[in-house]
């Protein structure tokens, strides 16, 4: 599609046209096949107000799907949304109906998600870097609001509320029941209080706080993580006897630090964990002077550690570092899902062994990335840039340029780096120079005839469980606990949740007050070529995919060192691409065999969703190899990460014996 300013049309919104389904193939150019018809998906798109303040303005056109039950007879429309903002709705129904969906939901209903403006086949963005000066105190808002002020504007969580009743109104629906994950429990609370004579059942799935709309709710997902990594820790050294890596969390968490203490970007300056009987000296285990000991070294620990970092920032050590092991990053990534923690465990035990095989790069090379690693907060793609849009448009912080400076300030002078990314964000650093354009809207519960059910993972880290009892305070149902981590309850392969769910929205049964979670996670096989334990569907006979992922996540490092390598060679000599760019990787190649879904609209997102460096300053080549070399790692774990959540669904049925 043509960008942002281009599709805005001038026509009238003032009645609301019927909605023309149609394949979705045809309608966005996508490949002959890429939707196969039992999927019973269709598309359609309906020109909405720009400016529901001026409904006979300028339209945007918002894109819609449908996936149509499977008995031919609908009992209601779930809406569905999968959080962001910035993640593709429209084909999250698609291809959800083998494997890890309910079935009634496919049987009963017709499933309908609504595209935010902004992402593909919604008029999608189109950033210009060109525009944001080298001095801008926010590059993104520049880049993006250069191009068309007005649509930008436009988009935020009561626009994308108001576009799902548009929607609606063009269905000739009176309600509409809703399922939202995520940034989709906020759009959904919107739409309940915009709309409660229109809104029927309501699921939210792992919820954010309302009241945290933006920066508190960024901080708090910082803050989880780092409490979710000790529990990590607890859980390696619960299993010592496979990794060999320390029996107390202490021991484990020292281990993870000797590795990712060298990583090119610096030390990994964190609070270790609180010391325990393991810990101390045999002499002083279970005498009078144990919990006075205990006491004194975990009293002194936020110090020291504090001490050390500071010396590390004095001695320059970030500036001699030059491994590219990714440990830490694959730490904090796996802190989002305990079934990356397997994978996490094997990666440092091979490490602590083999201290000789971590990948290292040049000190040019390891500058580039530091560069590079520095400058990585403009992104400059549609995903990203719809994120930071909507919550900056909406976020209410008072920006505290000196709260934000000593949080800066803190982690380069040895602070522990995530909680002086949590202090920055308290105080606006996510949205520093960004001003908002609107108020969130203060969500009640109040007009519903039915409230919602707040359905929450006890230990998620992205939306904490405070954003939950938050959700529920403010919208009243009932809360529905699982105890687990992860992000996102229903279809990850639970069919105590997915059930419920299911029963909730076919019959209005309403789920107990908690539902069983997975299983705890079992060590990997220290081979590398075992089956993985039997508590795990979705494979076929002897695969092992956790194995496949982590070495994907070596070939990721080793490629991303390599491309920081190839950074330094000699001007005009084009780097050649590697394998590893050229072929999928093997976190991909796992995701295929266990039969995790695949987008059918890739070919025609990747057609329509251009990211704002096409048509930019020409990006010098060597700049480029290094940034690529700085993302290799994060992109690994983000392979891993979703490798985990979506190919290892736990059979929790048998695991509890029912």
């Amino acid at each position: 599609m043509a960008g942002a300013t281009a599709v805005i049309s001038a026509g009238t919104a003032t009645a609301v046209q019927p909605i023309q389904w149609q394949s979705c193939e045809t309608l966005f150019n996508l490949e002959p096949g890429s939707v196969p018809e039992e999927q019973r998906l269709e598309c359609a798109i309906v020109d909405a107000p720009l400016d529901y303040d001026n409904p006979d303005g300028p339209t945007t056109p918002i894109a819609v799907s449908k996936v149509s039950p499977k008995s031919g007879q609908s009992k209601s429309a779930i809406f569905g949304n999968p959080g962001g903002p910035g993640d593709d709705a429209l084909m999250f129904w698609a291809n959800r109906d083998t494997g890890i969906a309910p079935t009634d939901l496919y049987n009963d209903h017709d499933l309908i998600a609504v595209q935010p403006r902004g992402l593909w086949g919604s008029n999608p963005i189109q950033c210009d870097p060109s525009l944001a000066s080298p001095f801008a105190l926010n590059p993104l808002h520049d880049a993006c609001y250069g191009t068309n002020g007005a649509y930008i504007e436009s988009m935020t969580t009561e626009n994308a509320a108001r576009d799902m009743d548009f929607v609606r109104q063009s269905m000739g629906l009176e309600t509409i029941d809703y399922y939202g994950v995520s940034y989709g429990t906020k759009l959904g609370a919107d739409y309940a209080t915009l709309y409660p004579e229109h809104t029927g059942k309501m699921m939210l799935d792992s919820n954010v706080g309302p009241d945290w709309a933006w920066s508190e709710q960024s901080a708090q997902t910082t803050e989880a993580q780092h409490a979710r990594m000790y529990d990590m820790f607890e859980w390696i050294a619960s299993n010592d006897e496979t990794y060999g890596l320390g029996d107390t969390p202490l021991k484990v968490f020292n281990r993870w630090k000797a590795i990712s203490d060298q990583e090119v970007g610096g030390p990994s300056n964190m609070i270790p964990p609180a010391a325990q009987e393991g810990d101390l000296p045999n002499e002083l285990r279970g005498t009078p002077v144990q919990q006075p000991a205990l006491d004194v070294i975990n009293t002194t620990a936020p110090g020291r550690a504090r001490l050390e970092g500071l010396w590390n920032a004095v001695t320059l050590r970030e500036l001699t570092n030059n491994a590219a092991s990714g440990m830490y990053d694959t730490a904090v990534g796996a802190s989002f899902n305990e079934t990356s923690w397997p994978m996490v465990a094997n990666i440092l035990s091979y490490y602590d062994k083999n201290q000789g095989e971590i990948p290292r790069v040049s000190p040019v090379a390891a500058q580039r990335i530091r560069n590079a690693k520095a400058s990585d907060n403009t992104q400059f793609n549609t995903q990203h840039d719809m994120f930071r849009i909507v919550t900056c448009n909406e976020d209410q912080t008072v920006q505290n340029p000196l709260a934000i400076g000593s949080a800066e300030l803190d982690a380069k002078t040895g602070g522990d780096r995530l909680l002086a990314q949590a202090a920055g964000q308290r105080a606006g650093s996510d949205c520093f120079g960004y001003q908002p354009v609107t108020e969130p809207i203060k969500v009640s519960g109040e007009g519903l005839e039915q409230k919602p059910i707040i359905l929450q993972n006890v230990h998620d880290a992205v939306t904490p469980m405070g954003g939950a009892e938050n959700m529920l305070e403010r919208m009243g149902g009932k809360l529905v606990t699982v105890d687990n981590g992860g992000h996102g309850a229903f279809r990850t392969g639970n069919k105590f949740i997915d059930d419920a769910v299911a029963d909730f929205f076919t019959n209005g049964t309403v789920p107990p007050d908690t539902l069983p979670g997975r299983p705890t996670p079992k060590p990997l096989p220290t081979t590398l070529e075992g089956e993985y334990p039997s508590n795990t569907v979705g494979y076929g006979e002897g695969e092992n995919p956790f194995a496949q992922a982590q070495r994907g996540i070596s070939q990721a490092v080793d490629a991303g060192a390599q491309a920081a390598q190839d950074a330094v060679e000699p001007a005009g000599q084009q780097a050649q691409p590697t394998e590893q760019q050229a072929q999928p990787t093997e976190q991909q190649a796992g995701a295929e065999q266990s039969g995790t879904e695949q987008d059918p609209a890739a070919t025609g997102q990747q057609a329509q969703n251009t990211t704002a460096n096409d048509g930019g300053a020409a990006e010098d080549p060597a700049e480029k190899a290094a940034r690529d070399a700085a993302a290799g790692i994060d992109q690994a774990v983000g392979a891993l990460t979703g490798t985990q959540q979506n190919g290892a669904q736990y059979t929790v049925d048998q695991y509890y014996g029912q």
